[in-house]
């Protein structure tokens, strides 16, 4: 599990698990989590349960089906729905956040006091388009924003593109700041 090294509130809880643990067999291997994939939906269901019990989670994580859209949902309750989209908002204690990544940026983001968080899938269009532009919206306040392990220059063609997105998008959100 890597743990982000950010000045979140104690209260605000986060990680990125990697395939260690878990019970998936090749070529999933290990704590695959996506049950849109092809690996046995058994299998993935005892990947999430014992994630949320290993990380001691409050409630299981929302789960979203991820279309590289910029939709971000609040949320206030948790839910065992899988709900359409690459980002997921509470202000609610307890509600956990999740976004799957192989590729794409695992975003994270809390506001100063921990009443806010939001976790955030973009891929490079999902950047492009305001992904994260639209999960800071939601915010009433300064933000902290920690970006998780993605892809690298060496394999994708896109992230060139993704750097100079990104670029852009820093520029946006300090004029939102």
């Amino acid at each position: 599990m890597i743990i982000p090294k950010w000045n979140a509130p104690k209260n605000v809880k986060a990680f990125c698990s990697t395939r260690v643990g878990g019970f998936s067999l090749p070529p999933y291997g290990g704590l695959n989590l996506g049950s849109h994939v092809g690996d046995d939906l058994a299998t993935v269901k005892r990947n999430r349960e014992w994630l949320e019990q290993q990380s001691h989670m409050p409630s299981s994580p929302i789960w979203l089906n991820q279309t590289h859209s910029t939709i971000v949902l609040k949320q206030d309750s948790p839910t065992l729905e899988v709900v359409d989209a690459d980002g997921i908002f509470t202000s609610t204690s307890g509600v956990v956040c999740s976004a799957m990544t192989a590729d794409c940026l695992p975003v994270l983001i809390a506001d100063k006091a921990g009443t806010q968080v939001s976790a955030v899938h973009a891929g490079w269009r999902g950047l492009a388009d305001g992904i994260v532009e639209n999960a800071v919206k939601l915010f009433g306040g300064e933000v902290m924003v920690w970006l998780g392990p993605a892809i690298g220059l060496k394999h994708s063609k896109s992230v060139t593109m993704s750097s100079r997105h990104f670029a852009v998008i820093s520029r946006k959100l300090k004029q939102h700041s």
